[in-house]
């Protein structure tokens, strides 16, 4: 868990845009409109589904409705899931939302996943503890002035935002044309498959080389295989 929670941070800074076929993350309110094969609802408990700050009719009412809109996301498989304790080793007392009690009671599957045993579908009861340390990194420093970068965006570029950029527009609009291209191949927005950020990292800092350009925030492994070469060969060659 860890590390899982130490790649989401890397990719939340270097402003890595979800692909089409990855885990897409999302709150209850920004699910609407949207569908997905699988969809896991997480945290339903009593608290988060109704929020404990919720106290009239019309409010509960309200968290009911975002619940159905999360739940009907899925167009072929739903998961549930909540923890009984707050954090790691803190005490056990949530309970299960009180919007879900109905269906799980009319369904074995999820009161023996909940009870701790092995059901129908493989859910049982973890029996490992999660810890809580997180990886602390340094902080990514203005390649200009030397100064801290603060945003996600200043960090993808490498630079504070009132220190000067030192780029080719015609460069810069080159690679959106191009960007606008595997986008239109693909069928997915054009921030997909990089964002202007680190468009405009790359057009500054002129990688020469995959190392070069892997450095750059918001080229992950991936892209870094999929578009690195190309990339490379139009940063060479300004005509293509």
């Amino acid at each position: 868990m860890p590390a899982f929670v130490t790649e989401l941070d890397h990719h939340s800074e270097a402003q890595h845009a979800p692909a089409a076929d990855a885990v897409t993350l999302s709150s209850l309110h920004s699910a609407k409109g949207l569908e997905w094969q699988v969809v896991f609802i997480v945290g339903c408990s009593d608290g988060l589904l109704p929020l404990s700050n919720a106290d009239s009719p019309d409010e509960i009412e309200e968290e009911r409705r975002l619940l159905y809109v999360g739940m009907t996301r899925a167009k072929s498989y739903l998961h549930l899931s909540w923890a009984r304790a707050r954090q790691p080793g803190g005490r056990e007392n949530r309970e299960f939302s009180k919007f879900l009690v109905t269906l799980r009671d009319s369904t074995g599957q999820l009161v023996d996943g909940l009870d701790g045993d092995e059901s129908r579908g493989s859910v049982h009861r973890g029996s490992g503890r999660a810890r809580t340390e997180r990886k602390k990194r340094g902080p990514a420093m203005c390649r200009t002035c030397g100064k801290g970068l603060v945003t996600a965006p200043e960090r993808s570029l490498g630079r504070c935002r009132t220190c000067p950029s030192t780029y080719d527009p015609d460069q810069f609009e080159q690679l959106k044309r191009w960007r606008l291209r595997q986008a239109t191949e693909r069928e997915v927005p054009a921030f997909v498959v990089f964002t202007d950020a680190t468009l405009l990292a790359i057009v500054e800092q002129l990688p020469a080389s995959l190392e070069q350009l892997a450095a750059i925030p918001g080229i992950g492994p991936a892209k870094l295989e999929l578009y690195g070469p190309t990339l490379l060969e139009l940063l060479g060659d300004p005509t293509r």
